[in-house]
């Protein structure tokens, strides 16, 4: 999906060095607006299925 390319590609840049470092835990923020879709857990899902892996493998 496009709409998460630019975050995709943040976080395929940045997560290695924060492993490196050794960092204990990393806080992702995701405003929503609300309503019926809850876009934030939806984007909150595709971001761990595409990293939860990256990190500990």
């Amino acid at each position: 999906m496009t709409l998460f390319l630019p975050h995709r590609q943040y976080l395929s840049k940045w997560l290695p060095y924060h492993r490196d470092d050794n960092c204990a835990y990393l806080t992702i923020s995701i405003g929503c607006t609300g309503g019926r879709r809850h876009r934030s857990v939806y984007i909150a899902k595709v971001l761990a299925e595409r990293f939860v892996h990256k990190v500990n493998g």
